[in-house]
């Protein structure tokens, strides 16, 4: 199935869904949150499917600190135009800032269906996720202290699966090649992460 079959079960241009929403967008950009919440709840109840009025709802939330209504808001983005790669984003992230990884990387694993996103927008969202994914400080800790105690065997052996399971965390990645370095092995091979994403959320508008 090609990506023309995702399009977005939006409004007609000229309807009074679509009229509200652009009225609603422009508020939202402008820092009126409730007043845009308010307008977004009336596009759905003239087009419930309105992908983009759910989406918005859900960075409205997110910034009025009720994450989980937010997260149930780009729950329902996804459903309704699950072919768009900005409401995965939102999704996954959503689900990382409230400590559901697992729910995240569940997600991307139904994404790669045939009716889902393509293979690079898939890894965009895997990327996501693993930059968000960190790790618990007692496995930091416990990492820093077997280097502190100079057993460098104990790191390898922690930081080679470390970096597997966390594989956009530079700490894992660096302590490993020192390790390595240490036990007189080559330690360039080791190196190698990415930047870690940061945590954002857009207003989105679909044509």
């Amino acid at each position: 199935m090609t990506q023309e079959s995702h399009r977005l079960q939006t409004p007609e241009l000229d309807s009074p869904a679509r009229y509200l929403f652009e009225s609603t967008l422009r508020m939202h950009k402008e820092g009126f949150n409730v007043e845009a919440m308010q307008g977004y709840r009336r596009v759905l109840a003239l087009s419930p499917d309105f992908a983009d009025a759910h989406h918005n709802l859900g960075v409205i939330a997110f910034a009025l600190k009720v994450p989980e209504e937010g997260i149930g808001w780009f729950s329902r983005a996804w459903v309704c135009g699950s072919g768009y790669l900005q409401f995965g984003l939102s999704y996954v992230r959503a689900l990382c800032f409230a400590g559901r990884v697992t729910d995240a990387y569940e997600l991307i694993e139904s994404a790669q269906r045939p009716s889902g996103l393509a293979p690079a927008e898939i890894e965009i969202l895997r990327e996501t996720v693993a930059s968000m994914d960190f790790p618990p400080t007692t496995v930091v800790d416990e990492v820093s202290e077997a280097f502190g105690r100079e057993e460098f065997t104990r790191v390898l052996e922690l930081t080679s699966a470390l970096t597997k399971r966390y594989p956009l965390q530079p700490y894992f990645w660096k302590t490993l090649g020192s390790a390595r370095q240490r036990l007189g092995l080559s330690s360039t091979a080791s190196y190698r992460w990415k930047p870690v994403c940061h945590w954002s959320l857009k207003i989105s508008r679909h044509g």
